[in-house]
This record gives C-alpha cells, structure tokens and sequence, in this order.
C-alpha cells in the first residue's frame, strides 16, 4: 500500500501544516482500508485487475479523508467515487511498459482528488461496493464482502504487511530465498535439471525463459533462479540488460521446468512459497523450500534491512550519502513528534 497511500497522505499533509501524528495515523486508517478490501475483493479480480490501482484509491483517498478531518458522510462520499473510477487492468504486463508505475500514481492522486472534492461538497454512491451495479457485482463476483467488516483481526493490518527486499516482481521473491537457501556450492555445468514448484499466480506471471527487457527479467522466474545461484543476493542491477544477456544465466534458465503445487497453491496467499529441486549429472539431487518470502509477515525482515534497502534505492537515484542519512533519521522521528517540514525539504532539496 506505501507506494499509493504515503505520497497522498504526504502531499495533503503538507498543505495542511498537519503534525507528524496525523499524518502517520492518517496512513494507518489508509492501509487498513486498503487491505481489507484487498482481501474480500477474490482471486477472479486479480486475474484481470492490479489490485494497488483497484483498492489502491481506497485508501490514498481514506488517508487523505483523515487529514482534512472529513466526517463519515464525506468519508463515504470519497469511496463512493474511487470506487466508481476504479481501474487497472494486467495487459501491460504482456508489454513493455511503464504503466504499472502509473497505476501507484493514479490511485494515489484518485483518492487525494476524491477526498479534497468531499470536503467541498460532492457526493458519491454509498453502496458503491454491494450495490447492484458495485464493485462485487462487476469486477469481483467471487468476492466476500464481509471480510471487509470482519472483527476478528485483533491488530491493525498495517502489522501484516509485506517489504520487498528484491527488485522483481513480488510472486518471484520466494525462489531467490529457497535459491538463496541452497548451501552446497554448484555451478550450470554441474546441472542436469531445475524444476521449480510454486503457486498458480507465480507461474501465470513470471514463467519468462528469455527476458526481452528490465520487467521481463523482473517478473521472471528462470532468471532470478539463475542470477542467485551465480551471482548471489540479487541487486538492482542483477535485471538489467547486461545480465539478462549473459550465456552463463541464459544457459541455466533453460534448465529450468515450472510446476504448479497443490500443497504451495492451497496456502497462496496466506503464504508465498516455491520449492526447488535439482538434479546434478553426478546422481545428486537437492532440494529447498521456502514457505514464506522473505518480508513476509511469517518471515520478516529487520529495521536494519529495510533502511538498507533505502540507502541501496537513493544510492541507485544519485542521492547523496550524507542526504540519505539525514531522511532516514527524519522519518525514524516522526513516531516522536519528529518536524513533517522537515521531512518535506529533504525531500525537494536538490
């Protein structure tokens, strides 16, 4: 949710001169109607929508909502018109595209847009989700809506969520951790066979032999597989074009047989996991499993991790070391009534 609701709630907050509190609080409310909806909107949806840019408004336009200090009749108005322009369909996955990252961006700016038009008066349908023309009944048939209201969860969702410690596509993270996990040193010759077993998403998305481009090798299984059994922990590099070329992963790809399993598909998507096996021209065979990726709420990452990963992205956009630095413990004092202004000049400062 980040990507969606945080820029939003950010950009209001700035021009509200709103305190470090309400604007944290504010993403709090945004991620938890985000994925709740998320989570009731069923596995039919997601084969045709991206579901950041269907729910993704949901939420940037709650948090939004939360920072003017709307009241519910204006909160409902605001999901009433998110969800009436909700949209993002997966054809540009089959192309190479940007329109993935504009997808962030346009849930992001619906939901400010809706919330700054409810405070000054315009309404939206309030049965925009179960109403006879909604949301359910248009583009999520197999949806429950009931896990929306559900009381069951005893912490906020924002607890549950996941960070992303590679650069690909989020269904290929569990086979660099299960590749990542195999400790006897091998190379592509001595390699017979590679058959990955995963779920049916994972395979529908990322079953890519020959990346043709960076999103490509992005949202492909061959060659995360290959990049970490050659050359480790994948970097943002790892998926560019001089590595997507090279012989040695080209060659190891190629070995590679993907397979839905029963077992991994019927935990997807409470858990994301892939099992790899590995025949070697001695006879040998190995075998790894990854129940959770790494970042997973059943598998998670450090503090330490996820600031490394932040000087890793600044570093790759030219931002400077000392500059880095100084968001970072920026951000880290908000929850202490750290200065948002502050924030917000780093942030522009050349």
């Amino acid at each position: 949710p980040g990507p969606v609701i945080i820029p939003a709630a950010l950009a209001a907050a700035q021009e509200n001169s709103s305190t470090s509190r309400i604007f944290l609080n504010s993403i709090i409310y945004g991620y938890e109607v985000m994925i709740r909806l998320g989570e009731s909107i069923g596995k039919e949806h997601y084969k045709f929508f991206h579901n950041t840019a269907t729910c993704g408004s949901f939420g940037s336009g709650i948090a939004v909502g939360k920072i003017l200090n709307l009241n519910n009749d204006q909160l409902i108005n605001v999901l009433g018109n998110c969800g009436s322009v909700m949209g993002g369909l997966w054809q540009m996955r089959n192309e190479d595209v940007m329109t993935k990252q504009f997808h962030n961006a346009n849930a992001a700016r619906t939901g400010f847009t809706s919330a700054i038009l409810a405070k000054n008066g315009l309404t939206g349908p309030k049965f925009i989700l179960e109403g006879p023309h909604g949301v359910y009944a248009a583009i999520a048939k197999d949806g429950d809506p009931n896990k929306i209201i559900s009381d069951r969860y005893p912490k906020w969702k924002i607890f549950d969520t996941s960070f992303k410690p590679w650069a690909a596509c989020r269904h290929a993270h569990p086979v660099i951790d299960a590749t990542l996990k195999i400790e006897k040193k091998i190379s592509s010759a001595d390699i017979k066979n590679i058959k990955i077993k995963t779920y049916k998403d994972a395979i529908k998305f990322c079953d890519r032999v020959s990346p043709k481009n960076v999103t490509d090798a992005k949202f492909s299984l061959q060659h995360v597989f290959a990049t970490s059994l050659i050359d480790g922990p994948p970097s943002i590099s790892s998926f560019d074009e001089i590595n997507y070329n090279r012989d040695d992963i080209d060659s190891l790809r190629k070995k590679i047989i993907l397979e839905m399993s029963e077992e991994i598909e019927k935990s997807y998507p409470d858990h994301y996991g892939a099992e790899i096996e590995i025949d070697l021209n001695n006879g040998d065979n190995i075998k790894v499993f990854q129940k959770d990726a790494l970042g997973d709420p059943g598998n998670p990452i450090t503090e330490q991790d996820i600031i490394k990963k932040f000087f890793n992205l600044m570093k790759n956009a030219d931002v400077n070391l000392s500059k880095i630095d100084d968001i970072v413990n920026c951000v880290l004092d908000l929850s202490n009534g750290g200065e948002l202004n502050k924030l917000e000049r780093l942030l522009v400062e050349k």
